[in-house]
Formats: structure tokens, sequence, C-alpha cells
């Protein structure tokens, strides 16, 4: 079937590296956008909150510095949600040792080994 879904708008709509660790994400963890929103959600609720207490009455004339922090705390979070999640590879486009070293390490701790990659708990280690 040729239905629209939002991973294959955003896959064809930014360019390529993002493309491709977007598209990787999503293979590596289907449920990564409701993670994502999920999160978003969260954290915009709660800055909204904190900065609604925290500035009380002076929140009309300062509301361009309340968005500005609820907007800093946004994209910290998206970037941190995105380092963390795993990756699926595609393989390896290494020429030299120290690339293949690396092309050999598991993108986190927790990443899983699978047939054609298989994790010591050295490379674990030194992924941290």
């Amino acid at each position: 079937s040729a239905r629209r879904s939002v991973g294959g708008a955003v896959s064809r709509s930014t360019p390529q590296a993002f493309s491709r660790g977007f598209v990787g994400r999503l293979m590596a963890d289907p449920a990564f956008l409701y993670k994502l929103a999920f999160e978003q959600v969260v954290t915009i609720s709660a800055a909204t909150m904190y900065e609604v207490a925290h500035r009380g009455d002076r929140l009309k004339a300062e509301w361009d510095l309340a968005l500005s922090n609820i907007m800093q705390l946004s994209v910290a979070n998206a970037l941190t949600v995105w380092c963390m999640t795993p990756v699926r590879s595609f393989g390896s486009s290494a020429t030299n040792g120290f690339q293949k070293f690396l092309a050999s390490m598991p993108n986190n701790a927790f990443d899983r080994a699978g047939p054609l990659r298989q994790y010591t708990n050295a490379t674990r280690g030194l992924s941290v």
C-alpha cells in the first residue's frame, strides 16, 4: 500500500544525513516518535508550570524570557532523546584501522548484538 506516514514525510523532506539517522532510529525503535512526543509534552508542560509559578505576576511582562527558556529546554530534551535512542546500523564504509575499530563499537552500552555484529563486555564498556 502507498499509505503516507510521518516517517516517510520526514525522510523525504530533510537532508540525507538527518534522514538516514531518523530512519535508522525508527528501524531500531518503532516507538521513537511516540517517545519523543511524550518527552516533549512533559518537558513543555513542566517548564510552563515552572515559569508560571516562578514569574507570577511578572509573566506578562517577561513572556519573551519565559518562552525562550521553554524553547531551550524543549530543544535540549529533543537532542538528549535523539542521542540516547538506539540506531540501526547500515554497514560500514571504514577505510583505515581506527575507522574499522570505531565501526565495530556498539552505539551505546545496551545496543543489541545481531548476527553481523557481536559485542563483548569490553566493547560495551568502551562505548560509554
